[in-house]
Order: structure tokens, then sequence, then C-alpha cells
């Protein structure tokens, strides 16, 4: 189970980068979940990875 919760904290990790500065929300963020969704899916190389990814964002930010 924890490798699990590791692995769902290192995606959250990678969504905050692009969308957080200094820890907080980045009103100006360049990229829209889907970009942000596929670079995680690319970059853990996991389909689970984007579907995640896009969970956490729309959850956290709402669909925009």
């Amino acid at each position: 189970m924890s490798k699990i919760k590791n692995w769902m904290s290192e995606i959250e990790e990678f969504c905050n980068g692009y969308i957080c500065d200094n820890g907080k929300l980045d009103p100006v963020w360049d990229f829209s979940i889907d970009e942000i969704s596929e670079d995680a899916g690319m970059y853990f190389h996991s389909n689970e990875a984007k579907e995640y990814a896009k969970g956490y964002l729309i959850k956290n930010l709402g669909e925009i």
C-alpha cells in the first residue's frame, strides 16, 4: 500500500511543479490539464499516471 501512496505523491508533486510557484498556486500557468496529464503519463510511462494526474488536477483546480 505504501508504494501506491508514494506513486500518487510523486504524481501530485509532478503536477504541482507545473501549477505552483514556491508552494502557492501560480495564477498564470501556461499549460492545460490535458497537457499536464499527458506529460505525467509520458514521464511515469503509465496510462494510470495520466488518468490519476488528470483527476488530481480537476479535483484541485476544477474544470478549466
